[in-house]
């Protein structure tokens, strides 16, 4: 079993590595085609070629459409855990051309500590932040986040049969827990991809798993380095409905989390390998938290933290005025279409 689960991870590896644009949808970008032809330069891995639509934007995104087409659970956990997505994206951050193109904004409720930051020469990347209350005065959760497949050393290391990194893992957790200033908070664990089966890991793991009070998990690796089990009552796996991991999680079994603990997101229509990216998948639950917020309130018009994120973020993909234009377009029209309904929230309560 162990050896099947390894080479099937491996296979999904290469399909990573290897596939490029062949797993991007068709260009979108005007500057894309010329002619009526596709340009060959715009066949790169940069993937803000292939984006488009008000999606990528921080108008309210026809929240009406979202509330209808998104389960209450998928956005009952958006909202409950955004701010963990928003940690684990931000520790995979890097200023290049794909990190220029995607990048997301701050919030007072979410802050970094750097003390606790981690690289290691093995692959071993993690960090903490402050879940805080609201004004920032009060911190209400310790958030361990650890990096995902961010090099190639890191597949080699964690996913082809060297679990170096899970005993790093603990360590973090360990060190947070043993922090004075820290004493009493709870501590929650999150990562993407391969620091989504870290995060598996610190809380299934008998030396940590009573210090974890959650684990939050995106677009996960089936790799927790604790084969089996039963799903965990405090983990929770958000992911996007196509990601290229779904399947290999299902075939080994990787079963982190329990039904009312899981969540599926298709707001972006992408192929497998882009759907892994984590830029992705944050983008749909800052608006399916946003929609979340909107359900609740029953129609404030105020922006929830969520939505103020996406205003304070840069995406490659909305940066034009006509991007922006016609997101605004969008969002007003379905407004006017939620404001004509008998019941305006009745996409709220059920599916």
């Amino acid at each position: 079993m162990q050896l099947r689960y390894y080479m099937l991870l491996v296979l999904a590896v290469v399909g990573l590595g290897l596939g490029g644009c062949s797993g991007m949808p068709t260009p979108v970008r005007g500057e894309c085609v010329k002619d009526g032809k596709v340009s060959p330069a715009c066949f790169t891995t940069r993937s803000s070629d292939y984006e488009a639509g008000p999606v990528f934007c921080s108008e309210r995104y026809q929240h009406g459409h979202s509330a209808k087409t998104l389960s209450p659970r998928a956005r009952h956990l958006a909202g409950q855990g955004y701010l963990y997505a928003l940690a684990a994206a931000k520790i995979l951050h890097i200023d290049n051309e794909e990190g220029r193109d995607h990048r997301f904004g701050e919030t007072p409720l979410l802050q970094h500590n750097p003390e606790y930051d981690k690289d290691s020469w093995l692959g071993f990347q993690g960090a903490v932040y402050e879940r805080r209350s609201p004004g920032g005065n009060r911190i209400e959760k310790v958030v361990v986040t650890f990096a995902g497949s961010n090099q190639w050393r890191d597949w080699f290391t964690q996913n082809i049969g060297i679990p170096v990194q899970y005993e790093s893992a603990r360590k973090l957790v360990l060190q947070v827990y043993e922090d004075a200033k820290y004493k009493g908070i709870p501590i929650v664990a999150t990562g993407y991809s391969l620091g989504g089966g870290l995060a598996a890991h610190v809380k299934k793991h008998p030396e940590t798993a009573s210090l974890v009070q959650e684990a939050w998990l995106f677009n996960p690796s089936p790799l927790d380095g604790i084969l089996g089990g039963d799903p965990v009552e405090n983990i929770y796996v958000l992911f996007q409905d196509n990601e290229i991991l779904v399947n290999l999680r299902n075939v080994l079994g990787a079963d982190y989390a329990l039904d009312k603990n899981k969540a599926e997101y298709g707001i972006i229509d992408s192929a497998k390998i882009y759907g892994h990216y984590r830029y992705s998948l944050m983008l749909q639950l800052l608006h399916a938290a946003d929609t979340n917020y909107w359900c609740e309130t029953r129609g404030d018009l105020r922006p929830s933290d969520a939505l103020q994120i996406l205003r304070n973020s840069q995406m490659r993909a909305c940066e034009n005025e006509s991007d922006q234009a016609n997101a605004r377009r969008a969002a007003e029209k379905a407004e006017k279409k939620i404001a004509a309904w008998s019941d305006p929230f009745v996409h709220c309560t059920q599916d």
